[in-house]
């Protein structure tokens, strides 16, 4: 599994933690609200940097991927941080034809 595979996976882990995080606010509480909201911000937060890391390492530009309030603006130092741990790897199955 190349590393954008594996980048791809978490961002639809993600997805289904926030919707599960999402639907636990209506539920009977065993923790306060502000603790789930607080996880939610998280995860929210860190889903948006992987995902315009990911967009960026398929070849998108930052206008495509979303164009947000001067206000709202995405972290830059985390988005490279993502974009290092992900970064493309050439095959094997490549690198063993051309030997």
């Amino acid at each position: 599994m190349t590393n954008i595979q594996k980048l791809k996976n978490e961002l639809k882990s993600l997805a289904s933690q926030i919707r599960e995080t999402k639907q636990s606010r209506k539920e009977p509480r065993k923790e306060s609200l502000w603790k789930i909201q607080s996880r939610l911000y998280d995860q929210k937060f860190e889903f948006r940097h992987k995902h315009i890391a990911y967009c960026l390492l398929r070849g998108r530009t930052m206008e495509q991927i979303e164009k947000p309030g001067e206000d709202n603006l995405p972290c830059q130092s985390v988005i490279d941080k993502h974009m290092e741990t992900y970064a493309w790897e050439p095959r094997e199955d490549k690198v063993e034809a051309v030997a």
